[in-house]
């Protein structure tokens, strides 16, 4: 969030993949879609909380034949012994090693450099596990495979959070972070309809950053009669009195009056509805409270299950009210630098045969050396961007150009084709 503030995108769909996970979540108009209660196992958590999803998708992720069908996860090589390809003992294929056969990895500056990635390790796990059992022995397109079915599972992720949600993707810009983050973004965001991929420029620390750049809030909630909904002032004063006794504990964290933003919402049904729907107010005029609810609901219901679902005739219930209140923190600005030319010359660093699956033969792949790339510099796909902790994808038909943050901002629709 701190960074789309900057940069200037408030729809974005925040993906962070890492060894073992692939985790999604949302900024809606600049704000995090909060979860009103969260499951850990068979525990339930009933405070409110930044929605995430995830599901057990990464460069680890252990690859198997179930029967005639290729599976990915959720069992993770993890760390130790990690995939087959870092040579500390472990035998089955993972994603890291199907990246790593395909080309996708450089197996010199895995790391940058720190650790040797063992292509023939990768290779014969693959064949052993998955190739042998389920592609005649054809360790590439198993590999293929390997990638093309982590990438859909994860696009499957990103459509329950957006559009199974009632919101379009296609408005939405995708952040891919993490290590492997950047490596299958343009997959699983081209699944999905995203047109703007934009990988930040400290990627691998970027859930770091976020917790550092994270400013405090707190939030008050209470239920209410249903027939509160017919008095504003009574409204007004339920609202005030939640909004005081948060600020009131943002305040005693040193956080400055001037720093301090609110928002209003309620959770709302239609009358012998047992679902709820949560809306929140632009504003908060106390003689217009009712009415905004009311038209907030209808519109976010609306998005939610189509015009057709709204029940115009029926009630609609007020069932709780609640308050977020937000002490922004004193953050490290974001640097922008001077653009310097599309010119990417300078930053490359060879060419690398890469089995790009989607067209399903080896291509002669420019490569990158990211750390060496300038604001303004467009690389063209297919590419491939070689950055410290990380590798940035660009399809054939994408083009990548670094923005005046340093990001690299990946378009999938109008780039380069060969």
């Amino acid at each position: 969030r701190a960074l789309m503030e900057s940069v200037g995108h408030k729809n974005v769909v925040a993906t962070d993949v890492g060894g073992t996970t692939f985790k999604v979540g949302l900024l809606i108009d600049g704000q995090w879609s909060v979860a009103r209660e969260t499951v850990i196992n068979q525990y339930t958590l009933s405070i409110p909380m930044v929605d995430l999803v995830s599901i057990g998708a990464g460069g680890g992720s252990i690859a198997w034949a179930d029967d005639s069908r290729l599976r990915i996860g959720p069992k993770s090589a993890g760390a130790d012994p990690g995939p087959a390809c870092y040579g500390w003992g472990g035998e089955e294929p993972t994603v890291t090693d199907a990246d790593l056969v395909l080309g996708f990895l450089n197996p010199d500056r895995f790391l940058s450099g720190r650790l040797r990635l063992r292509k023939d390790l990768a290779e014969k796990a693959i064949r052993e596990h998955v190739a042998d059992k389920l592609f005649g022995g054809d360790v590439i397109a198993a590999a293929a495979g390997i990638r093309q079915v982590i990438d859909a599972q994860m696009g499957d992720l990103v459509r329950k959070v957006t559009v199974e949600r009632g919101h379009d993707p296609r408005s939405f810009v995708l952040m891919a972070y993490g290590g492997a983050g950047p490596l299958h973004a343009s997959g699983y965001a081209r699944a999905i309809g995203v047109e703007t991929v934009l990988v930040p420029q400290a990627a691998t620390a970027y859930s770091a950053y976020g917790a550092a750049a994270s400013d405090i809030q707190h939030s008050a909630q209470r239920s209410v009669r249903s027939d509160l909904l017919a008095d504003d002032a009574e409204l007004a004063e339920a609202y005030k009195a939640l909004d005081e006794q948060a600020r009131e504990l943002v305040l005693k964290q040193q956080v400055s009056p001037d720093a301090i933003s609110t928002s209003w919402w309620a959770d709302m049904s239609y009358e012998r509805q047992l679902h709820y729907v949560r809306v929140t107010l632009r504003n908060s005029a106390p003689d217009f409270l009712a009415r905004q609810l009311r038209d907030a609901f209808e519109e976010r219901y609306t998005a939610l299950y189509g015009s057709a679902a709204v029940l115009s005739s029926v009630g609609v219930k007020l069932l709780s009210i609640g308050v977020d209140v937000v002490g922004a923190i004193v953050k490290q600005d974001v640097p922008q630098y001077q653009l310097q030319g599309a010119d990417p010359a300078v930053a490359v660093s060879g060419t690398r045969n890469v089995f790009w699956p989607e067209l399903g033969r080896w291509i002669e792949t420019t490569i990158y050396d990211g750390t060496l790339l300038r604001p303004g510099n467009r690389t063209p796909g297919p590419a491939i961007i070689e950055q410290p902790g990380t590798t940035v994808v660009v399809p054939h038909d994408a083009m990548a150009e670094v923005d005046r943050f340093g990001n690299n901002v990946i378009s999938l629709v109008g780039g380069h084709t060969q």
